[in-house]
């Protein structure tokens, strides 16, 4: 499979071509990532796993943080 991107700034027109060869290795890193955006007060991480425990029935032990 092949991706084409296309930015567009001002008159400039730039493409990039992605294949799935070129981010194969990385796919497994993000299929089972959770990306959220918060309004108002910032939410601690435990806040954002109990949020998970109660919403989604997954265990604590579960997760796995990267930062």
């Amino acid at each position: 499979m092949i991706w084409l991107l296309i930015f567009i700034d001002g008159d400039e027109v730039l493409t990039v071509q992605i294949e799935e060869a070129d981010i194969k290795e990385h796919v497994k890193t993000w299929e089972s990532s959770l990306i959220g955006y918060v309004l108002g007060v910032i939410p601690s991480i435990n806040q954002l796993k109990n949020y998970a425990v109660k919403m989604w029935k997954v265990k604590p032990k579960q997760w796995e943080l990267d930062f």
